[in-house]
């Protein structure tokens, strides 16, 4: 071992005070960044996080990036993702390692242990709100705890009809607050903070969907270059929306799908009891003869009667239903999009061939009387003959001619109907 390294504390849990003393050192630093009234950059390698412990007490602390690597065994990468100074955002994720947890929702940055969580970009406006939603439901919880067990000092001799009585008194909700005071810490937090990044995902829902609708319509009745770069802006908020809500469902169903890794979300199992022992994980019996639907249907049992497991996937399942349905309803406006699209590109190409039909009219008539040009110009050649005297002989000419150009305008036409070239609606 290393000397001066981190020593983990007897009883299994991880502990954080041995990291609260970097905020001396954060303060000396900062005395430091001032020279001759110029601030500089503030020294890498530190987190400014606000830590929520398991009671609902909210505290804020420096945690020293090498020290997280040591004590919550973190990759470099992981901790990239948290760094708040990056502009890359990165796609919603849930990783789990040995002891924390690592959650990235945005501008939702927590690392989550057995009994803490530590939030990160606490400055937000969305981090401030999840940090007092998680306290309330600690708070609230913990008063529920208390309730519960001065119930559970009630005498043997005394839990009869009298109990029964005052159990019946009382509201239900305590009742509701002792049950959820069983539920894993991480659980909770990670309930908190699905349920913050669905409602935010669910406001931007419903932004996209007022500004989308009007959109469309005014575009079916009138197609302008304001209409289009309304509807284009729209489908650009649609598709980043489209990618948030696809990768926190991606998230949420790998989980799902993986009961084993499911399982190992549950870190306080592993604090509390250390890891799983093999008599519980293996099956009875020597497997020697079983049909790997055998083995399939032994571990589903194993995960099924695991009290924890089940409150952890029944709080996925519960966000998986709700982004489903967020990312159905983008599916049908994406539909509703391109069918507007669609019929906006039915109507265009219904007035070019309009203007189509229109030019082959006008170049019919054009050609009609030209006809008329080519007689004009035969007889106006400089040729003498006895016709060119007689006023009988120019209307007859003039007459015929015109008569002539409009016999050959409707046969074209005619001939264009029959071919199916032309439809006059």
């Amino acid at each position: 071992m290393k000397t001066g390294g981190f020593q983990k504390p007897l009883g299994g849990r991880i502990s954080f005070s041995s990291l609260q003393n970097l905020s001396s050192l954060s303060d000396t630093s900062t005395q430091a960044k001032v020279s001759n009234g110029i601030p500089k950059k503030t020294v890498t390698g530190r987190y400014h996080v606000q830590c929520v412990d398991c009671s609902g007490s909210i505290n804020e602390q420096v945690l020293d990036r090498h020290h997280l690597r040591q004590v919550l065994k973190f990759a470099a990468r992981d901790l990239r993702i948290l760094e708040p100074g990056l502009s890359t955002t990165f796609p919603a994720a849930v990783l789990s390692r040995d002891k924390a947890l690592l959650v990235n929702l945005e501008e939702l940055k927590v690392i989550v242990t057995d009994h803490e969580a530590f939030v990160f970009n606490h400055e937000t406006a969305r981090a401030a709100a999840m940090m007092e939603q998680l306290r309330n439901r600690l708070k609230r919880k913990e008063g529920g705890s208390q309730v519960a067990r001065r119930r559970l000092k009630v005498p043997a001799d005394q839990r009869g009809l009298g109990a029964s009585d005052a159990a019946s008194n009382s509201s239900g909700d305590s009742f509701d607050d002792s049950q959820d005071n069983l539920v894993p810490f991480e659980v909770k937090v990670l309930d908190v903070l699905f349920e913050n990044y669905c409602s935010y995902l669910d406001a931007l829902w419903i932004s996209l969907e007022s500004a989308a609708l009007p959109a469309m319509d005014s575009l079916t009745r009138k197609v302008t270059s304001a209409g289009l770069e309304r509807v284009r802006r729209v489908k650009n908020h649609m598709t980043r929306l489209t990618s948030k809500v696809e990768d926190f469902k991606d998230v949420l169903q790998h989980y799902l799908d993986d009961d084993k890794d499911m399982f190992d979300l549950i870190i306080s199992r592993s604090e509390k009891f250390g890891p799983p022992s093999a008599a519980k994980l293996t099956p009875m019996t020597d497997g020697v003869g079983r049909t790997p639907l055998d083995r399939m249907q032994s571990d589903t049992f194993v995960y099924d009667d695991d009290s924890d497991f089940q409150e952890c996937e029944m709080c996925f399942e519960s966000y998986f239903i709700i982004t489903d349905n967020l990312f159905d309803k983008l599916s049908d406006l994406s539909e509703y999009i391109d069918d507007t699209e669609d019929l906006i590109n039915i109507e265009l190409d219904h007035h070019r061939n309009q203007l189509i039909q229109l030019e082959l009219v006008l170049t019919t008539a054009t050609f009609s009387i030209a006809l008329i040009g080519v007689v004009s110009g035969i007889f106006g050649m400089n040729i003498r003959n006895s016709s060119e005297d007689s006023y009988n002989t120019f209307l007859m000419v003039t007459t015929l001619s015109c008569f002539g150009s409009v016999l050959v305008f409707f046969a074209i036409m005619a001939f264009c109907r029959f071919k199916g070239l032309m439809i006059f609606s």
